[in-house]
Parts: structure tokens; C-alpha cells; sequence
């Protein structure tokens, strides 16, 4: 530490007190370097810090440098949150719980930071758009860890994108959206990348709007809608999994045609009706192997350039006019078809 950062160690019949003098909010990650020497000079472990910084929107900045924008939940890591957390400490961030409006910008720009769960809360009004932005200056990417994300917001949430923006998923994790009250979405633009697999739970719509090639890990929809838009690779390049008794939805949308390319495989199972909805295909080009009897319902176009594999189940075309377009050999039960139109060739 600096001498700006000086910290006396103090022992008490409970544990270790340290007293330290008044500091600027930059020298918070060295401070806390101290604190964990003060145990070790004690003989004594260091207790793992969980801590959860909630922004506050209190200086009119809303840029997460600013220590006033932030509470901390431990007084011995004080915000701003730091940018990478002592060895074996988590930091989780918490935004909303609060009158957005017509909208509201929390502006990322200290750089990349390690975080191991975003929460997004109900806004008190129940509608109005947040907007976690980004410094246009500077690597501004989130490393997000296994406790993902979980909203119950009640106004859009929206993480734009840019070249300087990114999350880069560090664990298999959950994101679960689903909104306290009406039907707001996440609009996720950020690119994504990492080998591991989000699980999207929750009844609530996400939105994923980014070239994700980079992203390989997979994605499996156990409630809810994922909605893809602009980019046709938003789903990534890894395995998709729908297994459940839960009616999901990949939705392909935007304002100019985006055909949803669906590169990895896809397994189908459960009794929850799996739907193509959007204005655009949806095209499979990889293997769909089915895991049960499975019931599909396409709104516009659902393309299978890949074989549809299961010995023994059937798949169902349900309700839904849109046609299911099948280019290769399958080797299922069979098919029934309900509404709509399938084309085989």
C-alpha cells in the first residue's frame, strides 16, 4: 500500500479491527490487500467477501466510478466496486428499485470488471427503460460468473452494444427474467463470448441482439422467450437444448429480414410446446435430435437443413400456419402435422 493508505491492525478477543485513515475511493483494491495481510499477520484465515454494490443514481454522472452512484453491502470493500475482486471474494451488482421514466442510463466506465451476478429489481413506477451503458473509450467488459443474472424488473432493461462492450461468460449459469408485473424485456446487445452454457429460466422475453460467434458454451430454454434480432448468429455457435414441460419460444425479429441461423445441435424433449415465431426463418443447420415426442409450432418459416433424429418419438406441427421446410433425411417416428404446411425436398 501507498502511505496515502496506510492501515493499523488491531486485535480483538473476535477477530481483527482495522482503523485506517480517510482515502480516496481509487485506493479501495489496495486497502483491501491490507486487510487480508492484517489476518494473515494475525495467523487467523481471511473471511471470503461476498459483496453486493446496489446503484444508487445519485450523482447526476451515472457513471460507476463515482463512489456516490453506489452502496456497498461490507463497509470494508467500499465502492466503487473493485475491477477485480481479492482471491476468493465475489462481487455482485444490483440496479433498479427505482422511478426510471422515460429512461435512465447507468454508464460503465472504469473498465473491465469480474462480477459474479447482475440483479435487475422492479422499477417503482412498473415501467420505463434502463439503460447499463458503456464509456465509448477503453475495454468496458463484463466477466460474468456463475450467479448470472436475475430479474424481476418491471421496465425494459437494455445493455447496448459496441465494439468496446462485451460479456464474456466466465461459468455455466442461469438467467432468469421474469418481470414482477407486465411484460418488459432485456434487450442484451453486447457481443457474447465464452465456452459455457447459460440456462434461461424464468417466463419473461431476453433478447439477444449481438454477433455472438464467439459465444460456444449453448443455451438451454427451460421457460420464457429468447428473441433473437439483427444478427444471425445471436444464438451462438453451441448446443441448444429444449427439455421441458414449459412452452418456450426462439423468436426471430428486427427491422430488416435477419434469418436465425441455428448452428449447433438442438435437442427436443419434454411436453412443453416448442415455437418459431418472428418475422424471419429460424433455420436449423445441424442435427435436431428429439429426446420425447415433441410438439413444434412454426408462425412464419422453421428450415431443417439437418437431420431430425429419435428412434421411436414423433414430432408434432401444431398449431401455427407457417410452413416447416425439411431438406435432409430423418429418422423419427414420424410426424404429425395439425396446422400449417410441411415441405419435404
Amino acid at each position: 500500500m501507498s502511505a496515502t493508505d496506510t492501515m493499523d491492525c488491531i486485535a480483538t478477543g473476535t477477530g481483527i479491527r482495522t482503523q485506517r485513515p480517510k482515502r480516496s475511493p481509487a485506493s479501495h483494491r489496495r486497502v483491501l490487500l491490507g486487510l487480508g495481510a492484517c489476518w494473515v499477520a494475525a495467523g487467523a484465515a481471511r473471511p471470503v467477501l461476498a459483496t453486493t454494490f446496489t446503484f444508487t443514481h445519485a450523482d447526476v454522472s451515472n457513471n460507476w466510478s463515482v463512489a456516490a452512484n453506489w452502496i456497498s453491502s461490507d463497509p470494508n470493500v467500499p465502492p466503487p466496486p473493485p475491477l477485480v475482486p481479492a482471491a476468493g471474494d465475489t462481487t455482485d451488482l444490483v440496479f433498479g428499485g427505482l422511478d426510471y421514466g422515460a429512461g435512465t442510463t447507468s454508464t460503465q466506465n472504469i473498465g473491465e470488471i469480474v462480477v459474479d451476478s447482475i440483479t435487475f429489481l422492479p422499477f417503482t413506477s412498473n415501467s420505463g427503460t434502463l439503460s447499463i451503458s458503456a464509456s465509448s473509450t477503453g475495454d468496458q467488459f463484463i466477466r460474468l460468473g456463475a450467479g448470472g443474472i436475475t430479474s424481476t424488473s418491471t421496465g425494459t432493461i437494455a445493455l447496448p452494444g459496441g465494439t468496446n462492450r462485451r460479456i464474456i461468460l466466465t461459468a455455466d449459469q442461469t438467467w432468469f427474467h421474469q418481470p414482477a408485473t407486465g411484460s418488459a424485456i432485456i434487450s442484451q446487445r453486447r457481443t457474447m463470448e465464452g465456452a459455457f452454457k447459460i440456462t434461461k429460466t424464468g417466463t419473461g422475453t431476453i433478447e439477444l441482439q449481438a454477433n455472438n460467434g464467439g459465444w460456444t458454451g449453448g443455451l438451454q430454454i427451460d421457460a420464457g422467450t429468447i428473441r433473437t434480432s439483427n444478427f444471425s448468429n445471436a444464438l451462438g455457435v453451441g448446443t441448444i437444448t429444449v427439455n421441458t414441460s414449459n412452452n418456450v419460444a426462439i423468436s426471430a425479429s428486427g427491422t430488416t429480414q435477419t434469418d436465425q441461423i441455428v448452428q449447433g445441435p438442438v435437442f427436443l424433449g419434454g411436453t412443453g410446446t416448442f415455437s418459431l415465431v418472428g418475422s424471419w426463418n429460424v433455420q436449423f443447420d445441424n442435427t435436431v435430435t428429439l429426446t420425447s415426442d415433441k410438439n413444434v409450432s412454426v408462425a412464419n418459416i422453421g428450415t431443417f437443413n439437418g437431420s431430425i433424429v429419435g428412434s421411436g418419438f414423433r414430432l408434432t406441427k401444431l398449431a401455427g400456419g407457417g410452413t416447416m421446410f425439411l431438406s435432409a433425411a430423418n429418422s423419427i417416428a414420424g410426424f404429425n402435422i395439425l396446422a400449417g404446411t410441411l415441405s419435404v425436398g
